[in-house]
């Protein structure tokens, strides 16, 4: 809305000069040349003259893309001939385009012609090439009053942007302080209805077959029975051990040390279930062959401190969004802590 109004204003400052002589005018058209000639060479010389009402002038003016501008005048010229004035003025200023929010930009035209049954044919021409057209009175004092009421409309505008901007931006600083808890909220409800996808509905209940460790057992058993309270379910959960002669899945306990030398582990392939787990092994083992080969006291120490680094700020970097490579350093702070160390001991 904004920005059609001052293309508005921009309009009417724009087709004022040529109606502060006469309000009604008429142009004597330029000796014949060759058709090739640049459409409109001269047209800021050519004279107008005040006339009766019988030959009085009618006007369309608007706002096109300054890219359209030379074949929106072809195009008048060979529809209308020499029976319309063209006008262009290009704008300094680019406006946003409604349509790709891009800024663009345009040109003021005014169209000059003589008769009512020329302004049909010109309005299609304008919708084609997507021109925007305004209205623009031939009274200097309709225009003035014009001119007020847009500016005092703009200023009105001008108000409720600006106190929509300050509402939004205290919006979103309420919002800031949320966005955490919104975060694990979203995380929490799509794994809940992921894992509810595994289930099968019977009747009144829910089925679900899954591998559970021994050793959880317990913590599941008390996790279900605790969220039947919570929700105020009136039947309690049932977990009942099958017999079955499938392998089992691997399950590897790890925290925030090992996980790192889990995956490490695992990227070459997971061990089947009963067999040892490799990985307590691997954070010995690889900082050291690593060493082996990097056995460096400078760059050593540089390794060291990154992951000092790294381990002292993990509160607040783990909830940061970073990049591919950020992130695999990030989890791998505690494997660059003990190639550091073991690199300043072997260098």
């Amino acid at each position: 809305m904004y920005l059609y109004l001052e293309q508005k204003r921009i309009v009417i400052l724009t087709t004022n000069k040529y109606f502060e002589l006469s309000d009604q005018m008429r142009f004597q058209p330029p000796p014949a040349e060759d058709e090739h000639a640049p459409l409109l060479e001269g047209a800021e010389n050519i004279p107008m003259y005040s006339c009766d009402d019988s030959i009085k002038f009618c006007s369309v003016a608007g706002v096109i893309l300054q890219a359209k501008v030379p074949a929106f005048e072809k195009m008048l010229w060979r529809v209308f001939c020499r029976n319309v004035f063209v006008h262009v003025k290009p704008l300094e200023i680019p406006f946003e385009d409604a349509e790709y929010n891009t800024p663009v930009q345009k040109a003021v035209f005014i169209i000059f012609f003589q008769g009512e049954s020329l302004k049909n044919k010109i309005y299609i021409i304008c919708e084609g090439f997507k021109a925007t057209i305004y209205d623009s009175p031939d009274n200097m004092s309709e225009r003035g009053e014009m001119l007020s009421t847009i500016k005092t409309d703009m200023q009105d505008l001008q108000i409720v942007l600006g106190g929509t901007s300050d509402f939004h931006h205290r919006l979103l600083l309420v919002g800031a302080k949320n966005l955490r808890m919104w975060n694990m909220k979203v995380l929490k409800a799509k794994s809940i209805y992921c894992t509810l996808n595994m289930f099968r509905v019977m009747s009144a209940s829910l089925i679900a077959q899954c591998w559970i460790p021994v050793c959880k057992m317990e913590l599941v058993t008390s996790a279900l029975v605790r969220g039947t309270e919570r929700s105020g379910g009136s039947m309690p959960p049932v977990i009942t051990r099958l017999n079955t002669c499938e392998t089992p899945p691997t399950y590897n306990s790890v925290n925030k040390y090992t996980e790192v030398f889990q995956a490490l582990v695992d990227s070459y392939g997971f061990a089947r279930y009963g067999e040892i787990n490799p990985a307590p092994f691997s954070i010995v083992t690889f900082p050291f062959l690593f060493a082996v080969m990097f056995g460096d006291v400078g760059h050593g120490l540089l390794m060291l401190f990154a992951g000092i680094c790294f381990q002292m700020t993990e509160e607040r970097v783990q909830w940061v969004k970073m990049g591919e490579v950020m992130k695999l350093l990030f989890h791998g702070r505690y494997l660059i802590i003990l190639m550091g160390l073991f690199s300043v001991y072997t260098g």
